[in-house]
């Protein structure tokens, strides 16, 4: 049992203010998110720095007080809990980023820094920390490293002990250890680092970390869309152009979508085919009625962002019985089209025209507008999962084939009538 002499000798260890008893912080300090014991601690103790941890830790051997080490305490394996008179050993003041090595992508971190703190640190200096969670506004350093956490993105990046580059650790003599630096451990020896990874504190305290930080992932749909817009430009100039990346789009659209795995080279390559065959024949529009080719654009992209808008809302989502209706329908109105372009080519007719091609047209935008939260929908299951990198251009693939389509849709559209008036 704690005394009130021996809580007196600990407050002279921390700064003023910094050993909290009263009941409302031992209840909030005294738990994480675990709902199976009651918080019972006898005080909540503030270090701000290492030496004062050290302090904490020789004062509790000498007293044989426990301690537990309490984070953001967002985890569910009771590690947080103090349910038997223990003193807890909160980190919320260590909280500072200390520095950055911009050649080895590393930032050296306190405990008490928050996830998310870091996340937007990195992004400043144009990297990317992948360790992500549903507390990552509240959830701490490390405590991430004491649970070894994984996350939403684990199956991509790994768990926390993947960006842990070196570590300082206090045990439980009050010794301090400086374990790995930021170097790779690829020699003999044990690697003491990875020991305390994981062990929820039970070995010692974290009260340093040196993190690996990513390159930001790459926005490929940008980039396959920039390519896109590149082809067209060239498209455009050489409207000739327009018929052979037509049928190399088909053929490399096709090529794309029945293969296991992406491939970034055809799916530039596709991009390239099919920006040919929109400059030609938006070049050939445009000829014939001059603006439409930006009130296509603006139509696109107006379709597109009230799509995303709904998605991003969550006001609109796809859903198994939708997409299979839809999909039904996508088929039906490639076998339209299919029939019409024999109709076209033998002289019948072509019944893209008029009334029926406004309509045809309607459905077409709608069909392809559904197509579109379909693509977020990948790509939001993408990133919840932690899928690797190499599925983001099955994304950008997706998203680039909807909006052509889009496109071409609008621009028959706006072509029938503005023929019509």
């Amino acid at each position: 049992m704690t005394t009130s002499a021996q809580i007196e000798e600990l407050k002279t260890l921390v700064e003023p203010g910094k050993v909290l008893t009263d009941a409302d912080s031992l209840d909030t300090y005294g738990k994480d998110w675990t709902k199976h014991f009651a918080p019972a601690p006898c005080a909540i103790v503030f270090p701000k720095t290492i030496e004062q941890v050290q302090a904490i830790v020789r004062w509790a051997n000498a007293h044989k007080v426990a301690l537990v080490p309490s984070g953001g305490r967002t985890g569910l394996s009771a590690a947080a809990v103090a349910a038997n008179g223990e003193v807890v050993v909160a980190f919320d003041y260590m909280n500072q980023i200390l520095s950055f090595n911009e050649y080895d992508r590393a930032a050296v971190c306190q405990p008490g820094v928050v996830t998310k703190q870091l996340q937007l640190f990195a992004e400043e200096k144009g990297l990317y920390y992948p360790v992500d969670f549903a507390s990552s506004g509240s959830s701490q350093i490390g405590g991430n490293i004491g649970t070894n956490a994984g996350g939403i993105k684990v199956i991509r990046y790994g768990m926390t002990r993947n960006w842990v580059a070196g570590l300082k650790v206090v045990t439980g003599t009050g010794e301090l250890l400086e374990l790995n630096k930021d170097l790779i451990k690829n020699a003999t020896g044990y690697d003491l680092r990875q020991l305390f990874i994981g062990a929820e504190g039970t070995l010692g305290f974290v009260v340093e970390a040196t993190m690996r930080l990513d390159r930001a992932p790459k926005n490929l749909t940008a980039m396959v869309l920039g390519t896109v817009v590149i082809g067209a430009l060239a498209g455009w100039v050489m409207p000739v152009l327009a018929l052979p990346g037509a049928l190399a789009g088909l053929v490399l659209g096709l090529v794309n979508a029945f293969k296991r795995e992406p491939s970034p080279v055809l799916i530039m390559a596709y991009a390239v085919a099919q920006g040919l065959f929109l400059g030609g024949i938006s070049a050939f529009f445009e000829g014939a009625y001059p603006g439409i080719v930006v009130q296509a654009v603006l139509g696109t992209f107006s379709v597109f962002a009230v799509m995303l808008a709904l998605y991003t809302s969550g006001k609109f989502r796809p859903t198994p019985r939708m997409t299979k209706i839809v999909m039904g329908a996508m088929i039906g109105y490639l076998v339209f089209m299919l029939v019409n372009l024999v109709l076209t080519w033998t002289g019948i007719g072509n019944m893209r025209e008029g009334g029926l091609g406004l309509i045809i047209g309607a459905i077409a935008v709608l069909l392809a507008a559904y197509s579109l939260t379909m693509d977020f929908e990948m790509a939001a299951v993408g990133v919840k999962n932690g899928a690797p990198q190499k599925y983001s251009w099955s994304v950008a693939f997706g998203l680039t084939v909807t909006l052509i389509w889009l496109y071409i849709e609008i621009l028959r559209i706006v072509a029938i009538l503005r023929g019509n008036d």
